[in-house]
């Protein structure tokens, strides 16, 4: 990785530049990576809790739900997943404020 080079850099400088940006790039990926294994959690729990629906659908009425029911219900868990992450935010603003004031 000689990208950006200065010629009064000493090889150690260069070879610490390098690791600089190594180092930079694993970061990156880790976190992208990261991102990714969180979406895929999200995204199994969401199929995870329509499955469970669709199965207590069909053990109900004997027939698979229909895609509207199925979007309706996506769109339920969705917004309840946002009221539950807003209320947590809410919970740690107030606890950090709680804390601020106690000092």
């Amino acid at each position: 990785m000689t990208e950006q080079t200065n010629p009064n850099w000493t090889a150690a400088d260069q070879r610490a530049y390098e690791l600089k940006q190594q180092r930079a790039a694993w970061e990156q990926q880790r976190m992208l990576r990261r991102e990714q294994e969180q979406r895929d959690e999200k995204r199994a729990q969401l199929e995870d809790h329509l499955s469970r629906r669709a199965q207590e659908w069909a053990d109900t009425t004997g027939h698979a739900p229909g895609v509207a029911v199925l979007e309706r219900w996506t769109a339920d868990y969705l917004d309840t997943k946002e009221l539950e992450r807003e209320a947590e935010r809410e919970a740690r603003l107030a606890e950090a404020e709680a804390e601020h004031y106690t000092y």
